[in-house]
């Protein structure tokens, strides 16, 4: 697939299919994995099938079109983050029809074995409104959080570090979105309503918040790995290497949205390191892959990167 658009692009612009190479690392990385949810989802019995063949067709197609943007900086800055998104938001009419079975007793099992508690149930002893206020900011602050970084870097124009860790932090997410996959689970929130009835009480922002996440997250079975964790190391790992004032400023969020995590109920303990062991794996091997393999492609951001 990435062969044959480059073939096409190259071919539109007068171009040879050696020389051309208009697909972009990033851009490569989005079109494979967008042929391979196709492909679950064409497997599936999903009752969404309808909206699919439109959706999917329509990012391949948008993804072909902006081969040829790769000199509008802003615009290949943007169009990475609105795809990964439009894809998760997809993710609800596929994943829960591709395996009818639940990672969940599998994984709070696993937590009791480990820690002898549940830590959802054991956290709750300590709960209190003011403290689920301050931790499901925490929980939110991990949408923005690698925003932060990644703007700062574009305002200061490390575009080739910028299309590094566009590889890096796609790779992560990808291999967290097969997982959901192989591994479908709800969460305590759902698998252990029986253990905590009633939502977290909060103040004034936590119901808005909790409703907020509902909203930006309708994959329901998108617990194991937990890809806050994933993302959050990620992004304080780079943060490490070219920002270190910045890495200060970001710890104690990272700190709290990691308890957030399990105290919030939305995910396991075992969850949560399996989402920080990806990242950490995750960091150093895209980085040796992207360094391999980036020549091969034409540039995300046009020549001057």
């Amino acid at each position: 697939m990435i062969w044959a658009a480059k073939i096409l692009v190259g071919n539109e612009h007068g171009y040879s299919p050696n020389r051309s190479m208009r697909v972009s690392v990033i851009d490569g990385l989005n079109l494979s994995f967008l042929v391979l949810v196709s492909a679950l989802a064409t497997c599936s019995w999903t009752p969404y099938a309808v909206p699919l063949a439109i959706v999917y067709p329509a990012l391949l197609l948008w993804l072909l079109w902006t081969f040829r943007w790769h000199d509008r900086r802003l615009a290949m800055f943007i169009l990475p983050i609105v795809f990964l998104f439009a894809v998760f938001e997809t993710l609800f009419m596929v994943v829960p029809y591709v395996s009818a079975w639940r990672a969940d007793d599998f994984l709070a099992r696993m937590d009791l074995a480990l820690l002898g508690v549940n830590p959802t149930e054991w956290a709750t002893r300590w709960a209190a409104p003011w403290l689920t206020e301050i931790l499901y900011y925490c929980y939110l602050f991990y949408f923005p959080m690698p925003l932060i970084l990644l703007g700062w870097m574009y305002a200061r124009s490390m575009i080739p570090e910028i299309e590094e860790a566009y590889f890096v932090y796609l790779t992560c997410y990808y291999a967290s979105y097969v997982l959901y996959f192989i591994f479908p689970a709800e969460g305590p929130r759902f698998h252990l309503v029986a253990v905590h009835p009633a939502p977290l009480p909060g103040l004034t922002l936590t119901e808005p918040i909790r409703g907020l996440i509902d909203a930006l997250e309708p994959s329901k079975l998108d617990a194991f790995p937990s890809l806050h964790a994933a993302i959050l190391l990620t992004t304080m790992m780079f943060a490490f290497r070219h920002n270190r004032r910045m890495f200060g400023w970001l710890l104690a969020p990272a700190i709290g949205t990691t308890v957030s995590l399990v105290y919030c109920r939305y995910h396991y303990v075992v969850d949560v390191v399996a989402g920080l062991a990806i990242a950490a794996l995750n960091y150093g091997l895209a980085k040796c892959v992207y360094a391999r393999i980036r020549p091969r492609f034409a540039a995300h951001f046009g020549a001057a990167s």
